[in-house]
């Protein structure tokens, strides 16, 4: 069927741009990127069309927004954001 390989495929390409999004982030050690890596992990696991796929999305989105708040934490000492990263976790 040509919608759902559409479908995997767009989830694929969501990945693959999350992956990056969230490199980047690692290396500027940016809050604001992994907050968008994790909204583009969402938006894989959208458009997922197996559940390993759907699942892999979710955990990784799970990931950056730990990141996000463990960054956040770091730079700023505050222990919501210290909290918020443990939920994640």
């Amino acid at each position: 069927d040509v919608e759902t390989e559409r479908e995997a495929m767009t989830a694929i390409a969501f990945m693959c741009r999350a992956w990056q999004k969230m490199k980047i982030a690692d290396g500027r050690n940016s809050p604001e990127l992994y907050q968008e890596a994790s909204e583009m992990f969402l938006k894989a696991k959208e458009h997922s069309t197996k559940n390993k796929t759907s699942l892999l999305a979710s955990g990784d989105s799970a990931l950056c927004r730990a990141l996000e708040f463990g960054t956040r934490f770091e730079s700023s000492g505050d222990k919501e954001s210290f909290s918020k990263a443990k939920q994640f976790l």
